[in-house]
């Protein structure tokens, strides 16, 4: 019996070493009884891994953080403020990549015909323009880009310093209008050369149909606004500095509303009490049937000597200022 025992102890240590061992090995997640398939396994979960999913490095997938995306959608403009600048008028607009575009987008002002319409919020015309990007390409990052345009005296249609005045609280109260590769008769072409302001672009005229009817629009506008001050001159003198009419042909000249308006802007820079009327609205010019838009100083004199005074000490002839009541 001692003999038996002696014998079977090794045997007891070397059964519970293996169960010891087992134990362990479970607890850890290995199974100890299964080598070889363990090994096997690892190898074919690599290969499933690299069948569906291949290591095509670091420079597969593009990496856009950082970089910034071209998107082709027409940008917003907004305008930012107003400046009357000499004879011109300058207009600084904050363009931004369109809504449309994903963010961290650029876009690009590069088109040889922008046509740039101001618009008030009644919706009439207050300055109009064609600009060529394709020489001065601007780049328009995801926050946006301040960009200044320049519109000289035919391409805006107001007094620059009266437009200055309305809108500088508030000048986003302009809303932006424009058109991509503007055709000709749609405003591509041109009846007077760019403004030259420096740090600005100047934009050619835009010479169609709706430019014209913009201009008409204009003068009948400042009409309206210009009459209660003009009927002070009921019974006392001014004096007469242009009579003109669309359609009037002088020295080979044919005078457009654009044309009319310009002189009267161009007039109201030189002197700031400059009104402009039309002549079927007061008594004095009765006795022509034919009917002008006439420019008046807005000086007051007491008397015709006066008046002449005052046009020859500012260098005008008898034909361009004549001393006139509008009673």
């Amino acid at each position: 019996m001692k003999v038996t025992l002696a014998v079977l102890s090794p045997i007891l240590i070397g059964l519970l070493i293996l169960l010891l061992m087992y134990v362990i090995s479970v607890s850890q997640g290995n199974d100890p009884f299964q080598f070889g398939t363990q090994a096997q396994s690892s190898s074919d979960t690599s290969a499933s891994s690299g069948s569906s999913t291949p290591d095509y490095g670091d420079d597969y997938w593009p990496d856009t953080e950082g970089k910034n995306l071209a998107c082709d959608a027409e940008p917003d403009m907004k305008v930012v403020s107003v400046e009357s600048v000499g004879n011109d008028l300058v207009v600084t607009v904050l363009v931004t990549p369109s809504d449309d575009c994903e963010s961290g987008t650029t876009t690009t002002l590069d088109d040889d015909a922008t046509r740039v319409t101001l618009r008030d919020s009644g919706g009439d015309t207050v300055a109009d323009a064609v600009f060529d990007f394709s020489s001065d390409m601007q780049t328009i990052p995801a926050k946006g880009k301040r960009i200044k345009l320049s519109y000289a005296p035919t391409q805006f249609y107001r007094p620059a310093t009266e437009l200055e005045q309305t809108f500088q609280d508030d000048p986003a109260e302009l809303i932006v209008k424009y058109v991509y590769a503007a055709a000709s008769g749609s405003g591509a072409s041109t009846s007077t050369g760019p403004s030259s302001q420096s740090g600005a672009l100047g934009g050619k005229s835009a010479s169609d149909d709706e430019a014209e009817q913009d201009a008409c629009n204009a003068l009948q506008w400042q009409v309206a606004q210009d009459k209660s001050k003009a009927s002070g001159f009921m019974s006392t003198y001014t004096t007469q500095l242009s009579s003109k009419r669309q359609g009037m042909v002088i020295d080979g000249k044919t005078w457009s509303c654009r044309d009319i308006l310009a002189h009267f802007i161009t007039l109201r820079d030189k002197h700031p009490n400059v009104l402009l009327i039309w002549s079927g609205d007061w008594p004095t010019y009765d006795a022509n049937p034919t009917k002008y838009y006439v420019i008046i100083s807005g000086e007051s004199f007491g008397s015709t000597d006066d008046a002449w005074n005052w046009c020859h000490s500012n260098g005008y002839g008898q034909v361009d200022c004549l001393p006139v009541n509008l009673e």
